[in-house]
């Protein structure tokens, strides 16, 4: 199917725009042209659409590096949404002027202070812009994206209140303010409970509305799509309409003209995200369709709507709400009659099933949660909650006194669904915890699915055959379990935390820690963030926390650790007592001395401490790691005089440096540089945080052609080491083949073992020999 080809050239254009590099495209291309069957007016139809998605991506970047990062900048704009957060009002601004000059950008601007501006408000703005950024840790929210798919391409940061200086006139942006009025004047005057109240906002504004916790319930029973704007409230608008019209015996063309103008204002409303995107491109081809009298398959629109809305917004391919949307759409249209035929499963139980199967790797990428609530969520209480969506739509288009009326009828249904909601989840097993997903287990989970689908073919093969199939995977487990034994690959990871250091390093499923990271400040989230990412790259145990001294930036996040993990602490004599009084912490301890070595999970750590100091940064432990034979100095905020004397006393060498105390000017000496000689620079940073890294250190370092990595910069910076291959790659770079390679070697080697062992099966069944 050409449109299906076209959509994936698509995706992998997006792809490899965002992540690789461009050269990539040419054996994708070649690909996709043998696809073709080498027809050369599709290929280049479809080289056309490609370059106008570039175009596109080159576009919303050059917007995003428009203004210099940091800079202040003074704006006259126009207000253009209003998102109520839980602790502040996110603002969606469109530039007239910066600086004086004409230009036209979407920026955000967050509003803690509660000034309640609206929707067409025109303000004069000053502020600090900051350019946005792609996630500094892997499987980590991506905030960029995020914003660039709604076009919001950086952020400015006030001290100052903007002054309103007037309204809007166009059209649309009134009709905005209006219906989200509406529907929050309705929704806070005629629903009883707060908690009901923010649930119908955020089911028609598409925005969670202060409902974190409820959101969490839905998740857990499988039916979180009811509050992201989809296709189910698409087609409960669009049925309201037809079916209005034909009590009323309205031509039904004028009737979908009506419901089809009414879906296109409220997608402006709220934004226009892709699931509405989705519903409205293609209702628009069935109305089309059914006109000219043309019969459109379901998938081929499917496929077609996607491709329009990537041509409008490439961005929307890292929007959740456009993944859910199509994985659930294409199950329902081309999965879930074929199964349905084949097994004698009720609809009300195969349907979920497959919906729910289709998007567990999204939903263990985004959540890192398997919920096995689906079943009752989606028998028992969506068609509840489909019933309320129907009841609050016609709530909110009434005039104000008959939806008062119609409000006795909403306020109990919403308490039933309250009730059924809390006892379902009494009922069901706990989500089950799991690792995120990457794009090889993604591809393999569904190649899985695939078998299963195809099981009754697998039955039919020859005996000869299921033989072959059966020794080439029992060959392929024991391939991996022997390589993973003799080719151990172990990973250091210094983790975006902010301002501080925290380095894990891993060894299949054993882990140990250098710092935790943490913050004086209260509101400070490295520890949840770490814990996240923790989760997202799957340590389920940490056996071991080296902790270089005890600031809060490098030890206080050791709280949030103990949660789960409770690891046996590493660090100077005496520091169980300073971990005790500072952060209540009562961890099994071990003290450390000068000239210490350890060996962890097939590392070796090498311990210096100076000792001659009041200080508490050169009471800083200095760790020497060597990883299959790679070297890394760990430093912790160690300043000059501790560097003499480890110059003086000590012959260290090493590959990577962990510059000190976040590149403050206090360390880093020239002396100490000389001494070491690092192929690599590492420093953790936060970014705007106490004027770290110094630019003189930066300065040092440059001229004696070390590379830098920063963590502010450049995010995760990961290195990863087998006895083969040590290669270093950081989460903002382009994808790097090798680094990916070295990374997942055991599996491509296994990969190409039970390929070439299948091979030789084959070939053995060609001349009539036995498997043995």
């Amino acid at each position: 199917m050409f449109s299906l080809i076209v959509l994936l050239s698509m995706i992998v254009t997006i792809a490899i725009a965002e992540y690789a590099s461009l050269i990539f495209l040419i054996p994708a291309y070649l690909i996709i042209y043998f696809l073709l069957s080498k027809d050369n007016k599709k290929f280049i139809l479809i080289l056309l659409l490609n370059a106008l998605v570039l175009v596109n991506i080159n576009s919303y970047e050059n917007k995003v590096n428009l203004i210099e990062d940091k800079s202040f900048i003074r704006t006259s704009a126009t207000i253009t949404r209003k998102i109520h957060r839980k602790n502040s009002t996110d603002y969606h601004i469109k530039t007239s002027t910066v600086n004086g000059k004409d230009l036209n950008l979407s920026l955000l601007y967050k509003d803690y202070n509660n000034l309640k501006l609206e929707v067409g408000d025109k303000i004069d703005i000053d502020g600090r812009f900051s350019k946005i950024m792609a996630n500094g840790n892997p499987f980590m929210f991506n905030y960029k994206n995020y914003l660039l798919k709604d076009g919001i391409t950086g952020i400015i940061k006030v001290k100052v209140d903007p002054k309103v200086k007037g309204k809007s006139d166009y059209l649309l942006l009134k009709i905005r303010k209006k219906v989200l009025d509406e529907i929050e004047y309705k929704s806070d005057k005629y629903i009883n409970d707060e908690n009901n109240s923010n649930i119908i906002k955020s089911i028609f504004t598409g925005k969670n509305v202060n409902i974190e916790s409820y959101n969490e319930l839905i998740r857990d029973l499988g039916i979180s799509h009811v509050f992201a704007v989809s296709g189910l409230h698409i087609m409960i608008i669009y049925s309201i309409f037809l079916l209005g019209g034909k009590i009323f015996s309205i031509d039904r063309k004028i009737s979908s003209f009506f419901a089809l103008s009414f879906i296109f204002i409220y997608g402006y409303v709220i934004g226009w995200p892709a699931s509405i995107q989705r519903a409205f491109i293609m209702l628009c081809m069935v109305e089309v369709s059914n006109y000219f009298k043309i019969d459109w398959y379901n998938l081929n629109n499917l496929f077609i709507s996607a491709i329009i809305v990537l041509l409008i917004n490439p961005f929307h391919l890292f929007d959740l709400g456009f993944i859910l949307s199509y994985v659930a759409s294409f199950t329902i249209i081309y999965l879930y009659p074929k199964f349905l035929s084949r097994y004698r499963i009720s609809g009300l139980i195969l349907l979920p099933l497959l919906i729910n199967l289709m998007i567990l790797p999204i939903q263990a990428t985004y959540f890192n949660k398997i919920s096995l609530g689906f079943l009752i969520g989606n028998v028992i209480i969506l068609p509840l909650f489909s019933l309320v969506i129907n009841v609050s739509f016609v709530f909110l288009i009434l005039p104000r006194s008959l939806s008062y009326l119609l409000s006795f009828i909403l306020n109990p249904l919403m308490k039933l669904l309250d009730y059924l909601i809390i006892g379902a989840i009494n009922f069901i097993v706990k989500p089950i915890e799991v690792r995120s997903f990457n794009i090889f287990m993604i591809i393999l989970f569904y190649c899985l699915l695939t078998c299963l689908y195809n099981y009754h073919k697998i039955r039919l093969l020859p005996f000869y055959d299921k033989k072959i199939l059966f020794s080439i995977t029992i060959f392929t487990m024991v391939a991996v379990l022997f390589l993973s034994e003799i080719n151990p690959i172990i990973k250091l990871n210094f983790i975006d935390i902010g301002q501080g250091d925290s380095i894990l390093v891993s060894k299949n499923n054993d882990s140990y820690m250098v710092d935790t990271g943490g913050s004086y400040k209260e509101d400070d989230l490295s520890g949840e963030n770490l814990m996240t990412y923790l989760n997202k790259i799957g340590v389920r145990k940490l056996d071991y926390v080296f902790i270089t001294h005890f600031d809060e930036d490098h030890a206080e996040n050791l709280i949030v650790l103990n949660e789960k993990y409770k690891p046996l602490v590493f660090s100077r004599v005496g520091g169980a007592k300073i971990l005790k009084e500072k952060y209540g912490i009562d961890n099994d301890y071990v003290g450390l001395k000068n000239g210490d070595r350890l060996d962890a999970f097939g590392s070796k750590i090498d311990v210096y401490s100076a000792n001659t100091t009041y200080k508490e940064n050169d009471k800083s432990l200095v760790y020497n790691l060597d990883i299959n034979g790679l070297k890394i100095l760990i430093t912790g905020d160690i300043e000059k005089d501790y560097e003499r004397y480890l110059v003086d006393n000590s012959k260290i060498k090493t590959d990577i440096l962990k510059v000190a105390h976040h590149g403050s000017k206090t360390s880093t000496s020239e002396k100490f540089l000389d001494f070491l000689r690092p192929k690599l620079a590492v420093i953790s940073v936060g970014q705007n945080n106490y004027g770290h890294p110094d630019k003189e250190v930066i300065s040092r370092i440059e001229n004696r052609n070390i590379l830098i990595k920063r963590t502010d910069i450049d995010g995760n910076i990961e290195i990863c080491s087998s006895r083969l291959l040590k290669t270093v790659h950081a989460n903002r770079d382009k994808f790097s083949l090798k680094h990916y390679i070295n990374q997942n070697q055991n599996a491509v080697f296994t990969s190409i073992l039970g390929l070439t062992y299948g091979l030789y099966m084959v070939n053995r069944k060609k001349y009539g020999l036995p498997i043995s």
